[in-house]
């Protein structure tokens, strides 16, 4: 009994002992009990005062000028085959046949040599003369005011050079004499076969080079034979490939810059011809351009060259970064301090940026991507210029 009533006065003793001591301290269980909510509810509202800071701009709708970018092969402005209309030998002269001999415009290429053709041209002429020299003395006694014009064009008809043109005839009578003596049927006749003949020398249409050769000097050929193929030179066509929605800000004869693929050279150029089809294969605009030959900075075809066509004007759109549009034609607009997503009209992407329309003047767009942003998520902003 002594034992258990000590031990009740132990406990008596540490409760009384403890109340001392938390009457001491002053803390209470109901006490630190609030102290504990207090202390929560204050990380939360400081949790809540952490807000995204987030980069924006004010819309400004103006007219902004553009590039818009793309590449392709440089190809001959011109390009030839050579194909003999006639039969003989080939010759050459200046330049040889030969891959990639130059030329310059109108030069002797090669001539088809046949002795024979040219022969019977002169006999013709011989004969032509014959005829209109038996009928001069008729036209002196019934012609007469005719006769000196007849007489000149005689004289002026040399055998190894091309017929002088016929006097012009304004006596109906003096046109249908000459008619049944057969002396116009010969003229025209004669013209017939110097034109055949100027087959045989062909000459350079344009200036440039050979690319290919299947006949060499002293070769036999005939009507139909392909002796070989030249490209011009001096000026080059790029065929770009665009995109149907950049064709739209094109015209023919813009001005364009042509780059070597490294950026060390750089060439003029302007846009020649604007393809009125898509290739379906790459549903792309053929868009050529013509390049002007430069000495200094040859051109060859075949180069792969990038062309950027510059000072494009869009009007009323504002630009901001790329990759802050999202799902394809969405952006993020700031409004009482939080995030609305609006859906605009993006009217070309280039260099980064992306144009559009859709916004009001004013409008606080944002100039930068967000992760894990959600619709009304309040922010912070942080202004900077337009681009």
């Amino acid at each position: 009994m002594k034992k258990v009533f000590v031990s009740f006065f132990v406990v008596i003793a540490i409760m009384v002992n403890g109340g001392v001591f938390m009457s001491c301290t002053g803390i209470s269980p109901e006490k630190e009990g609030v102290e504990k909510k207090e202390n929560g509810e204050s990380a939360a509202e400081n949790k809540q005062e952490i807000k995204k800071a987030v980069h924006i701009a004010l819309v400004k709708n103006v007219e902004r000028q553009i590039s818009i970018f793309s590449s392709g092969r440089l190809n001959a402005f011109s390009q030839v085959d050579l194909i003999s209309q006639v039969s003989g030998v080939i010759s050459t002269k200046n330049t040889p046949l030969k891959i990639g001999a130059s030329f310059l415009k109108g030069d002797l290429l090669f001539h088809v040599f046949d002795d024979e053709t040219e022969l019977k041209l002169k006999a013709s002429k011989s004969q032509f003369l014959s005829s209109l020299a038996k009928v001069m003395p008729n036209v002196k006694i019934d012609f007469s005011g005719e006769y000196s014009k007849w007489v000149d064009f005689l004289e002026s008809i040399k055998l190894d050079k091309a017929l002088p043109d016929l006097p012009k005839i304004t006596n109906s009578k003096l046109r249908i004499y000459l008619s049944t003596q057969g002396i116009l049927n010969s003229y025209y006749k004669i013209k017939a076969e110097e034109v055949r003949l100027s087959y045989h020398d062909i000459y350079a249409p344009f200036s440039g080079t050979y690319t290919n050769i299947y006949f060499q000097e002293g070769s036999v050929v005939n009507p139909g034979t392909r002796v070989g193929n030249i490209i011009r030179t001096d000026y080059f066509e790029l065929n770009i490939p665009m995109t149907r929605y950049d064709v739209r800000f094109l015209k023919k004869g813009k001005p364009v810059k042509v780059w070597s693929e490294d950026r060390s050279y750089q060439w003029d150029g302007k846009i020649e011809r604007i393809s009125e089809f898509v290739d379906p294969s790459t549903q792309s605009v053929g868009v050529i351009v013509k390049v002007k030959q430069d000495r200094n900075n040859p051109l060859y075809q075949g180069m792969y060259l990038d062309v950027e066509v510059a000072d494009i004007p869009i009007s009323e759109v504002m630009a901001i970064p790329r990759n802050a549009v999202f799902n394809g034609n969405n952006v993020f607009i700031v409004k009482e301090g939080k995030l609305h997503k609006m859906k605009v009209n993006i009217a070309k992407i280039a260099n980064e940026k992306a144009y559009f329309t859709g916004l009001k003047q004013g409008d606080m767009v944002v100039m930068e991507p967000l992760a894990n942003a959600v619709e009304r998520m309040e922010v912070a902003v942080i202004k900077e210029t337009s681009l």
